[in-house]
């Protein structure tokens, strides 16, 4: 059977006279022979990605391609399963006689067969949404009177309005039952005690030493993954006195990160995919502070590892983090050696605290939880604190967000040990005396 798979291609193009590459995602129709070849065929459907993302991150592209490939393929499969009456005609039709009670089975079996939450079921609900327009938009559905409402929602300052598509999963005859609010599926991970960070870095030294000083960089800077394996090396900047935050006492060693989108440089060249290489958001100055007296130690270490390699393979490179071959090193591989940790951590729980290990064990979490860290511990010592009272602006800031909505988690009392004015400097002391 054909499936819909989503790809990512390397594009060359030309441009002022120039040679490019871009990475594009891309719609593709496989079919595996019976002597196993896959047969891989461009799809037309491409253009919706294009139309209609083309300007966002590759990662929304990524994302929203997967989305509507599961689609097609759920109806492809219901079609062949023949028990259900409003998939049938399309087995003479094809996609040509999709109507919106495809789309809203498909998304009710998102929510009670997958057990999907309420926010992923209404993301696939506005991906279908824009999709069913972008195909009535192009009149090649048999049902010709099948269309999408839509508003002009108008800011209150006056300029050009917006067009809201309204969804029509409200209608009795395709309505999709949403999950409750209140459903909680595999509550992840996103903090872990001041010992437990602690081990996590030691293992990483251990076990994954070319990325130890990356996971110090998402513990004790909030970096994100994509971010950290971006960076070059005259994106750091370092410090040893630090007069912009107050807590900050003199002779802390702290690093400053200038964020910024290289995957041209580093990746592209190579065609790696890079939705798991890019960074989520661009800054400048983004501090990583020393939070256990280390940091100094993993940067002089990283650097003379990051030399040895280089030297050894023969290789010329600016980016801050390379694999064993001596090329900047992707953030797939970054997340294969994180998981190679994560297992060794696992099993240290496993022996030591089995009341952990299951916690660890049975949520889920992966290199996202080092952002999840900084955020806690800048709460706990009170680096973001407004006459005494954690804000979750000074937070977002230090965790280089655009809104301050998604610190709300963080900024809680309960977590807000009582001498904070100490701030960093206290928590290094902390640090030392669990060793």
């Amino acid at each position: 059977m054909v499936e819909y798979k989503q790809k990512q291609r390397v594009v060359d193009y030309i441009q002022d006279g120039e040679i490019k590459r871009e990475m594009k995602v891309v719609i593709e129709e496989q079919l595996i022979t019976e002597e196993g070849y896959t047969i891989s065929i461009p799809s037309s459907l491409t253009e919706f990605i294009t139309l209609y993302y083309g300007k966002k991150a590759i990662s929304t592209r990524k994302n929203t391609a997967i989305i509507v490939c599961a689609f097609l393929n759920y109806v492809k499969s219901k079609v062949k399963e023949g028990e259900d009456e409003d998939f049938l005609k399309l087995k003479e039709e094809g996609f040509f006689g999709l109507e919106l009670v495809h789309a809203s089975k498909y998304l009710n079996y998102c929510g009670t067969t997958l057990k999907n939450s309420l926010d992923t079921v209404e993301q696939k609900e506005n991906i279908l949404i824009n999709f069913y327009s972008f195909i009535i938009r192009k009149k090649i559905m048999k049902n010709k009177k099948m269309k999408i409402e839509y508003k002009i929602c108008k800011p209150s300052n006056g300029s050009k309005g917006k067009k809201v598509h309204l969804s029509p999963f409200d209608d009795p005859n395709h309505k999709v039952i949403r999950p409750s609010k209140k459903r909680v599926a595999n509550e992840k991970r996103n903090n872990m005690s001041r010992k437990l960070w602690k081990k996590f870095l030691s293992l990483a030294k251990e076990k994954a030493p070319d990325i130890e000083f990356g996971i110090a960089l998402q513990i004790m800077g909030g970096l994100r993954r994509g971010e950290v394996v971006n960076l070059i090396l005259d994106d750091v900047s370092i410090y040893n006195e630090y007069q912009d935050y107050a807590d900050m006492q003199e002779g802390t060693f702290i690093l400053e990160a200038n964020i910024t989108d290289r995957t041209d440089e580093l990746f592209v060249p190579r065609g790696i995919q890079i939705d798991t290489s890019s960074p989520k958001k661009h800054r400048r100055n983004q501090p990583v502070f020393d939070f256990d007296n280390k940091l100094k130690e993993r940067w002089e270490t990283h650097l003379k590892r990051r030399s040895e390699i280089l030297e050894r393979t023969n290789k010329i490179s600016r980016a801050l983090f390379i694999d064993k071959y001596g090329n900047p090193m992707s953030g797939s591989t970054y997340r294969k050696r994180f998981n190679k940790v994560k297992e060794a951590f696992l099993e240290y729980l496993k022996e030591n605290s089995y009341s952990e290990y299951k916690k660890y064990l049975n949520a889920p979490w992966a290199t996202h939880i080092g952002r999840g860290i900084f955020s806690n511990i800048c709460v706990e010592i009170g680096l973001t604190n407004v006459n005494g009272v954690p804000n979750k602006r000074i937070l977002a800031n230090l965790r280089g967000d655009d809104y301050s909505d998604s610190c709300k988690p963080y900024i809680d009392d309960a977590i807000i040990i009582d001498n904070a004015e100490a701030g960093v400097k206290v928590y290094s002391q902390l640090a030392d005396d669990d060793e």
